[in-house]
């Protein structure tokens, strides 16, 4: 087995900022005559040039035979030597090609053989094994970053990290719904896992290809040697302070206070770190506006939104770290982004004109280029608020006009792009298009008119009240004043039929709902599905009631099922003849049946 490559003597170079996202680019000389002009393969002393295959499986034996329960405790303390085998991790992977399933068969089954080392829901002890953390996270990287390419190889991905171990079920979650994997030495909370999970709820379809969430902080105490060798997708390196024990104040001393929570703060921060390379690194006109933007803003204090950061590392401290630029903003936008942008205009006001571009590139950069953004509310428990909110664009893409609940705001640019005037008004009073949720109830017989209509309205229209005015079916009514977020309005006794809803407040807005429909009560259905004599039991499939009585012979059974949709109703019934009856409600239709 060759030497392992070591820094510059191997050719090698380290890019990244600091906020987590590190990339390490391995150049090393010598080739064989065998393998592509690409592939790099080390010479054997002994023996001359050797296959990739015979290479790598000499690396493999070497790893098992460190990872042995004699060996490993001297192994994972070892930089030197931890640091060699990640390193020849990363060569093997950038030259996977003639070795793509010998690569992830042995990064799986180090997982199948050494659980305790690398399973998800296994939590080792970072004293002991000093540097199992950095070669853990690793193997878990190149494990996912395959799946890029070879999708195929997911249940084996799954099955290794035992994913789907009900311990993990936060874990799996997490994967399944969003391509994310989560390496944090199995140490978050519950309630943390929970946040995780909300906030990338919130993170809009197609602005990240993050792949990784890592908390460093549980898996190595040693950062000045902690190993950042890694190249994969998109991944970041959050805070694991436990929820509400670390309050976030990101807005500027001089201006109104507001408390969030650091843990979702700061993993929004290093989120955005990925919103900006890639979704408006290859945004043409996001780039470059989010580059002159900093360039006019300088070193000028007052013209950042984010100026905490200035506090302790001086005016300059974006211009000496640009990639902090656009995810400091996520700092004060997430925490609350009306106050962000009252933030914005004030600055506006005393003649600072940058702030109010800032916050237009997050809202801009947050609508993945569609007619809605979106605004947070992050308290200091990490309660998150979502609330969207329509846009217009100008001819050159740039944000125009933002529909608030209590204003229209208009932005008007000059030709570098930059926000010379906002108008406040002038536009027409509207609601996102989630802002009313409407609920209707079918009666529950024919020809009897309980059937309800129930309409109510969320936090978009907090600061209004509405009227509302039915028609339709010989009915015409006005409730005045009676639809608020905190006040619903419920319309009963209603027939089988269509309706026509509007929705109105004096200063001009009205949105109608011209077909709600109150359906035609359903008649009770029943059909048996089987019988299970040896069990005593008798299966049948019903709906068109949320209630069922069931009578065996002389014995009565009542089944409560929630909904009228389809259900499947467990009947005990009796080694002899069963002369069964199947009511719903009173003015439905009666099953009945006969099981000898």
């Amino acid at each position: 087995m060759f030497a392992a490559l070591t820094g510059a003597d191997s050719g090698g170079s380290w890019s990244g900022p600091v906020n987590g996202i590190y990339t390490y680019t391995i150049a090393a000389s010598g080739t064989c005559p065998e393998d592509s002009a690409t592939v790099t393969v080390k010479e054997d002393n002994a023996n001359g040039c050797t296959s990739l295959q015979s290479e790598f499986q000499d690396f493999v034996d070497s790893v098992l035979f460190n990872l042995q329960p004699e060996n490993a405790s001297s192994f994972l303390n070892d930089q030197t030597a931890v640091t060699s085998v990640i390193q020849e991790l990363q060569y093997y992977y950038a030259n996977r090609s003639e070795i793509v399933d010998e690569y992830y068969d042995f990064l799986a089954d180090l997982c199948g053989v050494y659980p305790q080392f690398f399973n998800i829901n296994q939590t080792f002890d970072d004293v002991q094994f000093k540097y199992l953390g950095s070669f853990r996270e690793q193997v878990h990287i190149y494990l996912r970053d395959y799946l890029r390419y070879y999708p195929d190889k997911e249940p084996q991905f799954i099955s290794a990290l035992d994913l789907s171990n009900g311990n993990a079920a936060k874990y799996f979650d997490i994967w399944n719904d969003f391509g994310i994997l989560v390496i944090d030495n199995y140490s978050l909370d519950q309630t943390q896992l929970d946040v995780l999970y909300n906030l990338l709820t919130t993170i809009p379809t197609g602005s990240t290809n993050l792949g990784v969430i890592m908390f460093r902080e549980f898996y190595t105490n040693d950062y000045v040697n902690a190993l950042y060798i890694t190249q994969s997708v998109s991944f970041i390196n959050s805070f694991g302070l436990r929820v509400g024990s670390s309050p976030d104040y990101g807005f500027p001393a001089d201006f109104d206070s507001f408390t969030s929570d650091t843990f979702s703060i700061a993993l929004s921060h290093e989120i955005c770190h990925t919103i900006d390379a890639d979704y408006i690194g290859t945004n043409t006109r996001l780039n470059t506006w989010k580059n002159n933007l900093l360039s006019a803003a300088g070193t000028r204090y007052s013209e950042f939104l984010r100026t905490r950061v200035l506090d302790v590392g001086g005016n300059d401290f974006f211009q000496v770290y640009p990639q902090e630029f656009f995810a400091s903003l996520a700092n004060v936008f997430f925490s609350n982004s009306q106050l962000t942008l009252n933030l914005a205009i004030q600055r506006f006001n005393e003649g600072y004109k940058q702030p109010i571009n800032q916050f237009l590139l997050m809202a801009d950069a947050l609508s993945v280029e569609t007619n809605q953004t979106q605004f947070y509310v992050i308290d200091e428990v990490s309660n998150i608020d979502l609330t969207y909110y329509d846009i217009e664009r100008n001819g050159n893409g740039f944000i125009s006009k933002i529909f608030l609940n209590t204003q229209c705001l208009e932005f008007v640019y000059d030709e570098n792009n930059f926000v010379i005037e906002i108008n406040d008004g002038g536009c027409a009073i509207t609601f996102p298009y989630n802002a009313f949720i409407l609920y209707t109830e079918t009666p529950a017989c024919p020809n009897v008119e309980d059937g309800l209509i129930e309409l109510s309205a969320s936090s978009n229209t907090q600061g209004f009240v509405f009227d509302v005015q039915l028609t339709g079916n010989g009915r015409n009514e006005t409730y005045t004043d009676a639809l608020s977020f905190s006040s619903n309005v419920s319309i009963v006794d209603l027939a089988s039929g269509t309706y026509t809803l509007s929705i109105s407040l004096d200063e001009g807005y009205n949105i109608v709902y011209d077909e709600v429909v109150i359906g035609e009560p359903a008649d009770l259905s029943a059909k048996r599905q089987r019988v299970d004599k040896t069990s005593s039991m008798a299966y049948y499939n019903v709906s068109g009631s949320e209630s069922y009585t069931v009578t065996v012979n002389n014995l009565t059974h009542q089944y409560q099922v929630g909904s009228k949709g389809d259900h499947s109703l467990a009947v005990p019934i009796s080694k002899s003849v069963n002369t069964i009856t199947i009511k719903g409600a009173e003015c439905q239709s009666v099953y009945q049946d006969l099981i000898s």
